[in-house]
């Protein structure tokens, strides 16, 4: 599974939060020059941000279309299904998550209704958690850096899941 989110930064067009199985939560930035790449300009995840709708790939189907150079990738790897879903915040703007299956029929239908649940309460953690780091880089950009997390931290607690603002 993968969050792509784009950012109010001056240095970083967006984070992508990649999980994969057996293997600690990966981070990374993009800086504007990637918007040159066409790797990046032919993404699921750029489609989803322009368009908003649904992309599905059944990746063992002989007539699934490899309409991005991402595809090919995941299929070498062995991923048989590809669903990417927007991530649509309440300022309008679409962000996007995509999952992965290696099953040899790709995703069951259970699945897919369980990735649909999740999807709202997936969208508002991944809005808060874009709308606080914003406010950290406003907050550096007015009163410097390292300024904005002193001020505005969100907190979990393990115990019960919550995240808190002070």
């Amino acid at each position: 599974m993968a969050v792509f989110v784009t950012t109010l930064h001056p240095n970083v067009l967006g984070r992508a939060f990649y999980w994969k199985k057996g293997e600690p939560v990966r981070t990374q930035e993009a800086p504007y020059s990637v918007m040159a790449s066409e790797n990046f300009r032919n993404s699921p995840a750029v489609a989803i941000m322009k368009n908003g709708t649904e992309i599905r790939r059944r990746l063992l189907e002989p007539d699934c279309p490899v309409d991005f150079p991402i595809l090919e990738e995941l299929k070498t790897e062995g991923v048989t299904d590809y669903i990417a879903t927007p991530l649509d915040f309440t300022n309008v703007q679409n962000h996007a998550a995509t999952h992965t299956s290696m099953e040899e029929g790709g995703f069951s239908d259970a699945e897919i209704a369980a990735i649909n649940r999740i999807r709202p309460a997936l969208t508002r953690i991944a809005e808060v958690f874009v709308l606080t780091r914003t406010a950290h880089n406003l907050l550096d950009a007015y009163l410097g850096i390292s300024r904005g997390p002193r001020f505005c931290v969100a907190k979990s607690n393990a115990a019960t899941g919550r995240i808190s603002m002070p």
